[in-house]
């Protein structure tokens, strides 16, 4: 099995002063030790997939704000590309790396537009494929509340991507 190239550590003794505080993490490795309380914690691996049978990826799902107590992450940031109709696949990205809605949203937003950069042509001609054209998406976003709630949310600004 391959060594985690990025990633983050934590502290899971509550009664350590560093207790839930992000470490980061760069190469190989699934182990990680508090500084503080020398007492083995959680590594978090940031990884990614997808879902779908399509050549093209219409959507980019960033989670992130790692929740150590309960072992999840707290948001998730969207970017969707609706240029594109129909169903494509999707990309997940879990990250314990970010931290802010904001980043979240711009490194959902570079994912997609690379994901389709170099995608060929479908079979269908009637298709759009991204890159090929310029496309406008429209930045979505949902956030889960602590509740367990999710709440969506649409920015009215508009991005490009494509050549």
């Amino acid at each position: 099995m391959a060594g985690i190239t990025r990633g983050a550590g934590y502290c899971v003794n509550k009664e350590c002063f560093d207790f839930g505080r992000r470490t980061f993490i760069v190469g190989p490795g699934d182990g990680f030790s508090c500084p503080f309380c020398e007492q083995d914690g959680k590594v978090m691996k940031e990884r990614g997939f997808y879902s779908g049978k399509s050549d093209i990826y219409n959507e980019v799902r960033v989670e992130y704000g790692f929740d150590v107590e309960r072992s999840c992450y707290r948001e998730i940031a969207r970017v969707r590309d609706e240029s594109v109709l129909g169903r494509h696949n999707v990309y997940t990205l879990q990250s314990p790396l970010i931290d802010s809605e904001e980043k979240a949203l711009r490194v959902a937003e570079v994912i997609l537009s690379n994901l389709n950069r170099y995608q060929g042509p479908l079979a269908d001609s009637d298709s759009v494929t991204p890159g090929q054209a310029r496309q406008t998406a429209i930045v979505t976003g949902e956030s889960r509340r602590s509740d367990g709630a999710r709440s969506e949310f649409q920015f009215s600004e508009r991005r490009s991507f494509g050549a």
